[in-house]
């Protein structure tokens, strides 16, 4: 990875986390340390995802992610990444609705794969009594 795909690879991997905590779903017998740990994990696997794609699809991913960081601009004066949570949530919503530009598709994948993250990792699927069962279903037994 050159020099300038790696600054671009890290804005975009801090905006999949801002958007990321701005969302998580509130689990309240998970400690506030816990959440910011899981939702550290999660972005760093929904980044790992990104990364993943063929690079036809992961450029314009990253393309579009940092024009949804500086569209904030626009609203709040600050890029996305460096406002606050309400902030976020309410540029996300507004952005979801804009026409023109696809930024509802780049949220709807990143919010798509942080649910799977985030609802997969142990220490939320204990605190919601869910745990993975082996072996064969019981299901039409």
């Amino acid at each position: 990875m050159n020099t300038q795909t790696g600054i671009v690879a890290r804005r975009v991997e801090r905006i999949v986390r801002a958007a990321i905590e701005a969302e998580l779903p509130d689990v309240t017998s998970i400690a506030e340390e816990d959440r910011s740990g899981i939702a550290l994990e999660v972005s760093s696997s929904v980044f790992g995802r990104m990364r993943l794609m063929p690079f036809f699809l992961r450029v314009p991913c990253y393309l579009l992610a940092v024009a949804f960081d500086l569209s904030s601009l626009l609203v709040y004066g600050k890029a996305f990444s460096s406002l606050d949570k309400d902030r976020r949530r309410n540029h996300m919503q507004t952005a979801r609705g804009w026409p023109i530009v696809r930024f509802g598709e780049l949220l709807k994948l990143t919010l798509s794969l942080m649910l799977l993250y985030y609802f997969n990792h142990p220490r939320v699927r204990r605190a919601i009594g869910y745990e993975w069962r082996t072996g064969v279903s019981e299901v039409g037994r």
